[in-house]
């Protein structure tokens, strides 16, 4: 954690001993700060999936298939039994595909309803082809990765 300039004076209003209560002249210690040094982005769930495009190659496709399974085979409240909203989540997705350049990264993170989410594209899954050259089977493999932002003694 950053410590406020050493020659400010900080008084402290509300919950004693506790740094966002501290005040200068009106700012917030957040003001002094970086907020996200005072809480931990605290891992809270991972799913994984695998989608398909059977004869098309369409990578964004089998990638948004293996998000959708990884997620849709279960229901977690996780946001809500830390006193969260869903919209608190960190989501980040790590998808392997044989040509990562064929993704479309944005319709990939519109799979995820909830919180800020994050895609990244890495070379992984498989390129299977058809017999008699009816084109190619692609797999892609997905990791979605559920955080939340804690306070220390929140966890």
């Amino acid at each position: 954690m950053i410590a406020p300039p050493s020659r400010v004076q900080l008084r402290c209003s509300g919950n004693v001993g506790h740094p966002r209560y501290f005040q200068q002249e009106g700012q917030s210690f957040f003001n002094l700060v970086n907020p996200s040094n005072l809480m931990a982005k605290t891992r809270m769930v991972m799913e994984l999936g695998m989608g398909t495009s059977l004869v098309s190659q369409d990578y964004t496709k089998a990638a948004c298939r293996a998000i959708q399974d990884a997620l849709y085979h279960n229901s977690l409240h996780v946001a809500q039994a830390f006193g969260a909203s869903p919209e608190d989540m960190v989501v980040e997705l790590e998808v392997g595909v044989q040509q990562p350049d064929q993704v479309d990264v944005e319709q990939v993170r519109q799979q995820i309803p909830y919180g800020r989410c994050s895609v990244r594209v890495v070379h992984g899954g498989l390129d299977i082809p058809q017999p008699h050259q009816r084109g190619t089977t692609t797999v892609a493999n997905v990791a979605v990765v559920v955080y939340l932002d804690l306070e220390p003694g929140d966890r």
